[in-house]
């Protein structure tokens, strides 16, 4: 029953049980850490969606890194990061933010 679902056949290559632990080991890395990435580039100041955007292209760059980098997740974090802020977006919202959306604590912090 097993080999008519496709459970138990033979890999066709060498190569082929070492790319399957590779794509375990990357699918294990994806689930438990997405949220950690994800976290660390809205706490850089992405929203929602450039977060997400964001986490998607450093995921795709740990997978094409992978096997050249010592902590995926620390290369992850910092690809998500560098990736929300060369948007653009983030860098300009941040700067105007102190100004646009809370200007009594602007006013607050100037000297008289």
């Amino acid at each position: 029953m097993e080999a008519e679902q496709g459970l138990a056949r033979a890999p066709k290559t060498v190569a082929e049980p070492a790319q399957a632990l590779r794509n375990a080991a990357v699918s294990v890395f994806f689930r438990g850490s997405y949220r950690k990435v994800l976290a660390t580039v809205i706490a850089a100041g992405a929203t929602l969606q450039e977060a997400e955007d964001a986490v998607s292209d450093a995921m795709q760059a740990v997978l094409q890194a992978w096997g050249r980098i010592e902590s995926p997740l620390a290369y992850a974090r910092r690809a998500g990061s560098g990736a929300s802020t060369r948007s653009g977006s983030v860098a300009g919202r941040t700067s105007r933010s102190a100004s646009t959306c809370c200007p009594t604590t602007t006013a607050a912090l100037t000297p008289p």
